[in-house]
């Protein structure tokens, strides 16, 4: 509690500074008049006299904003372009939104846009939700910009975070696509990153996953902004390696001052893969919009020619059917519980000396008969088709911005079918065309209004509501035979067949949520951001699940009737909280920021649920002397377990964990960066994170016998190095960056290494531009060994993932027959490398695919539209 009170007093403290002890001038609207007037008749001398005595604490934040903007125009008249271009860049540090008028000088009016189009990669919004320079940024923050998205030639988003440094990733082409790991945090599902669009959280309400798929459109994108580390200080609860920020355009970045545009992209390629992307947008005075379309269909790669997905029976021919149906562990209640005769021809009980018995053990006949059986399984006609491997993806997104005067209004809604096969092996699910279908649905509405109070305070009020589900057409098609598990010796004994059962699943979710905000920046040495936000939400507490369609109507909540009826209420969980934050940064000179920030979080589930009051800090030191750029930072976030984790359940999984706590984490770090003008920036950051109460499963006792259930059972280390790189010569740019992960598990003074990460990464990328329209894009990604097996947190999966090198081009040519128009080729994998990526999960090679294989080198056709009107 002390480190608490001493936080917030050094916040408060700040607050009543009266400023750093500069000599006062009487600067005001007075003094710029009369310097305009002197600018007005040609004595630039004393303009310069007037204003550069007030530049720094004299003047209000517009006044600045109008001073910089006058001396920029006076060194443009003494022809000191250098001078004028100081000024107009620190005009637009206050004001990035600045426009210059159609009766000022051509060179401020250029001057400006060159500024602006340069600047945009060093302004970010998502570190501290305002707008401020990413070198003086109180976290680690990379921006990528929609020039740069087009001209790598990424497809999708998760193609631009693969090319970042931090991530590690798993790319299944299933129910999420892909499992994105920041920082060396493996999990289930990517549920550790908040991703957001225009501000409005993507994960799912219910499960927290983010579904970082094809879905989302790049004709209206406008930069995509990564924080790396801990980040609940500004976003509460689940920002906890990192926040990935999608940024639209606004409309008139689209319509570049005409009443309409268009943007729009139209794709063919490999595996019959399609997408178009359109954004169309319009301005009239102080009132614009854009509507955005994608539509993505693939066939995608076929993989049946890979063991764990080509349904070959002479899978069992090898299968160990004594171990896994072998009976050691209370052999005698088995016998008395399933009735099993005393003798049997399919297995044998042993017993002591003493006449006890001990195990129950397969004869050959009875290895035989649950070989022949399980073979039978893959033989079967399964919803109409015979069983086989078939994958399809079938994506759609519509997303609508209107802009009046202060007020922004949208809306998004979206939806992906995915066959979701693999995930597992061909020993437990059948392929698409067998019915395996899983479709998350996703809708969201938000109004923002936010306007400039007083100079220097700037209100904003953000109201969204939300809706998450998994449609009722979502279906699983799994067998049950005796290789699995899913069968056992008291079925062989009966004599039952292999069987494949097909069940329905349903969840929805729904959240009202609304974020007061005020940006309070008295000087220019302080600012001062405060926020309340509350959240309520109707979240659902496990899957319904059906035999039949619609398990909306007619299913039951899964998990066993014992688990379900020890929590009162229904399986719909009514949830509120509450958000307040804090954070302050004070320059006391000219190149040292001092940051300071926290925020309190209130969660409560019905009436006795809930994590209850938590605290989460932030303190940044950032100082730029020259072209330097250091950052020491320490910050604390939590993860609050899903509804997913706390209240769904499995036939392995039958105890849910309603009271579980959230995870937490403090982090530090420091980095070094330089930078030369736009021409050359460069980065080293080391940083420490400890995780504690990490949950996983243990088993516990349960019916008898035994059940997993969620607890917190183990904390991580994990030390990292992130570099980067960015060089600009002439018509080259280069960029290039390296991560270093040190991962480990340290439960119970152990330390185990965490599966799936490379402990290296490097990714280089270089692109040309010749005769004006020709660009030319060659990246390569290397990702080191990802470890797993025994000795790491995937024990069970015994498969090896060595290093590999990806190569990939994208040659452009620009205004293609007509200005506006581009032509896009892209070959991926261009020396056709064959390797693997890790399974999810478990990854045991049994229930989960221990790996999955990647695309092989393929190719890509797009037409790029930019056109007004």
């Amino acid at each position: 509690m002390n480190k608490l009170l001493s936080a917030f007093c050094l916040v408060a403290l700040f607050n009543l500074l009266p400023g750093r002890m500069y000599a006062q001038n009487s600067c005001d609207d007075i003094t710029l008049t009369e310097a305009l007037k002197k600018y007005e008749l040609g004595d630039f001398e004393s303009v310069l006299a007037l204003i550069n005595p007030c530049i720094e604490t004299g003047f209000s934040s517009d006044e600045r904003v109008q001073a910089f903007r006058l001396l920029s125009l006076t060194y443009i008249a003494i022809d000191s372009v250098n001078a004028a271009e100081q000024s107009a860049s620190r005009l637009l540090k206050l004001n990035p939104n600045f426009e210059p008028t159609v009766f000022d000088p051509p060179l401020f009016i250029r001057m400006i846009n060159a500024i602006k189009q340069a600047g945009n990669r060093s302004l970010v919004t998502s570190v501290s939700k305002k707008i401020e320079n990413a070198f003086e940024a109180p976290a680690a923050v990379i921006v990528i910009n929609n020039e740069e998205i087009k001209r790598r030639g990424y497809l999708d988003l998760e193609a631009v975070l693969a090319d970042l440094p931090g991530f590690d990733i798993s790319h299944t082409y299933a129910a999420t696509y892909s499992n994105i790991y920041q920082r060396g945090y493996r999990s289930n599902n990517t549920d550790r990153t908040i991703f957001l669009i225009d501000g409005v959280e993507e994960n799912d309400l219910w499960a927290n996953i983010a579904y970082v798929s094809r879905q989302y459109p790049l004709s209206n994108l406008d930069r995509v902004e990564v924080v790396y580390g801990p980040s609940s200080t500004m976003y509460g609860a689940n920002a906890f390696v990192g926040v990935v920020n999608i940024i639209t355009k606004d409309p008139q970045d689209i319509t570049r001052g005409h009443s309409f545009g268009v943007n729009a992209q139209l794709n063919y390629g490999s595996w019959n893969t399609r997408y178009t992307d359109v954004t169309l947008a319009g301005k009239l005075k102080d009132i614009s919009f854009s509507l955005t379309g994608r539509k993505y269909l693939s066939d995608e790669m076929d993989l049946s020619g890979f063991p764990d997905y080509d349904y070959s029976t002479d899978y069992y021919d090898s299968y160990n059917y004594f171990n896994r149906l072998k009976i050691t562990t209370d052999a005698a209640v088995y016998i008395t519980k399933n009735n099993l005769p005393a003798s049997h021809p399919y297995y044998n009980i042993i017993k002591d000396d003493l006449g006890n018995t001990v195990s129950i053990e397969l004869t050959q006949e009875g290895a035989k008969a649950a070989k022949n059986k399980d073979k039978y399984g893959l033989k079967q006609i399964v919803n109409g088709s015979p069983v086989r491997y078939q994958n399809i993806t079938d994506e759609w997104l519509l997303y609508g911005k209107l802009k009046i005067y202060d007020f922004t209004m949208g809306f998004q809604t979206w939806k992906k079918i995915t066959a979701g096969t693999n995930y597992f092996t061909d020993n437990r699910s059948a392929g698409g065309d067998n019915g395996v279908t899983w479709i998350p649905y996703q809708t969201f509405f938000y109004l923002n209004y936010e306007n400039r109070l007083f100079d220097d305070l700037i209100f904003s009020n953000y109201t969204q509501f939300k809706v998450h589900s998994i449609d009722n057409d979502s279906r699983s098609v799994n067998i049950s035979n005796y290789s699995n598990g899913l069968l056992g010796l008291a079925d062989l004994a009966s004599g039952k067949d292999a069987f494949w059962a097909t069940e329905y699943y349903y969840q929805i979710s729904k959240q009202l949520r609304n974020e007061l905000k005020f940006i309070y920046t008295p000087a220019a040495y302080f600012d001062m951001i405060f926020g309340i936000e509350i959240r309520n939400s109707q979240l659902q507490g496990n899957y319904n699940i059906a035999g039949n369609p619609w398990p909306s109507d007619s299913a039951y909540a899964s998990g066993s009737p014992t688990a379900q009826g020890s929590i009162l209420g229904g399986n719909q969980y009514d949830i509120k909280d509450w958000g307040t934050y804090l954070q302050t940064s004070y320059k006391p000179l000219e190149f040292a920021k001092i940051t300071l920030g926290g925020r309190f979080d209130y969660n409560k589930i019905r009436v006795f649920g809930g994590y209850g009051l938590q605290f989460n800090p932030r303190i940044a030191l950032v100082l730029t002397p020259g072209n330097f750029i250091i950052k020491t930072i320490y910050s604390e976030a939590m993860k609050d377990a899903s509804n997913w984790t706390k209240f769904a359940t499995n036939p392995t999984r039958l105890l849910p964990s309603p009271k579980l706590e959230p995870e937490k984490v403090k982090n530090t770090e420091i980095s070094l960066g330089y930078r030369l003008a736009d021409d050359l920036y460069t980065e080293l950051i080391g940083y420490r994170s400890v995780y504690t109460g990490i949950v996983g499963t243990k088993l516990v006792p349960y019916n008898g016998g035994t059940t997993a259930q969620n607890f917190p059972i183990g904390s991580l280390e994990i030390r990292g190095v992130q570099a980067q790189l960015n060089y600009k010569y002439n018509n080259y740019d280069v960029y290039a960056n390296y991560t270093f992960t040190d991962p480990w598990n340290t439960e119970k003074d152990t330390k185990i290494r965490i599966g799936d990460i490379a402990s290296h990464h490097a990714n280089f990328g270089i692109n040309a531009v010749y005769l004006e329209n020709l660009n030319i894009n060659f990246r390569i990604n290397y990702i080191g060994e990802r470890k797993t097996g025994p000795g790491t947190t995937v024990p069970a999966n015994l498969s090896k993932f060595p290093s590999h090198i990806i190569a990939n081009l994208a040659v452009t040519y620009d205004n293609f027959l007509v200005e506006g128009i581009s032509l896009q080729g892209i070959c991926n994998n261009l020396f056709d490398q064959k390797y693997f990526d890790p399974g999810v999960r478990s990854a045991d090679g049994i229930l989960y695919s221990s790996r999955t294989p990647q695309r092989e080198r393929y190719f890509m056709l797009r037409i790029l539209f930019g056109l007004n009107y």
